[in-house]
């Protein structure tokens, strides 16, 4: 199967980065996925800011970790079937007092996570 379709418009990313590099047939996974990775690399900052998700009303003295957080919500979400790749769908969990930061690897799953 194609690295490419591990990522929603994979195909067309890697060939726009493939074209920009000068990179001609790209179709063999290790050329894809370090033509993925280039592109992964050069997505803007502010991506991440669509790919976090604002989680309020944690209980107070350190009840939550931000590992326990990030397992929690990996976990629902993929018992949920909201995940659109395999694996862990949340990267990082930031804690502050009585709210967190929750980063998912792509935005759809960060707006799948709103529906848990």
């Amino acid at each position: 199967s194609s690295i490419a379709a591990l990522v929603p418009g994979g195909a067309e990313a890697i060939a726009d980065v493939a074209n920009a590099a000068g990179v001609q047939g790209a179709t063999d996974q290790v050329t894809q996925a370090l033509l993925l990775q280039t592109m992964l690399q050069q997505q803007p900052q502010s991506s991440k800011s669509s790919r976090e998700l604002y989680v309020g009303n944690l209980p107070s003295g350190g009840l939550a970790t931000e590992q326990s957080l990030k397992d929690f919500l990996s976990r629902a979400i993929l018992q949920a079937g909201l995940n659109v790749q395999s694996g862990t769908p949340v990267m990082q969990a930031r804690i502050n007092g009585c709210y967190a930061f929750v980063e998912f690897r792509s935005v759809q799953e960060c707006t799948n996570g709103l529906s848990l």
